[in-house]
């Protein structure tokens, strides 16, 4: 997924993304105001979850998105804050 010049829902700039090849799910990840990695789950075009990753590297951040996007995650519930 081609991440230059998208930002978050919060507006954060995105470090790296993935996206289903035919389907509806994409994940973004992000560092959010206080320098935590964050991973928003969405859904056809819907923000599911934002799962904050305050004390893991971005590999883990990785495996979060790939695991959303590969419906290993199957729901997520809406939470959007900080």
């Amino acid at each position: 997924m081609k991440t230059d010049g998208l930002t978050s829902k919060s507006g954060h700039a995105i470090i790296s993304g993935w996206q289903e090849v035919h389907g509806t799910r994409k994940a973004l990840i992000y560092k959010d105001s206080n320098d935590h990695l964050a991973v928003e789950c969405w859904e056809n075009d819907k923000l599911m979850e934002v799962r904050h990753l305050r004390n893991y590297n971005i590999h883990y951040a990785e495996d979060t998105a790939e695991n959303w996007v590969t419906r290993v995650i199957r729901k997520g519930n809406v939470h959007v804050s900080e």
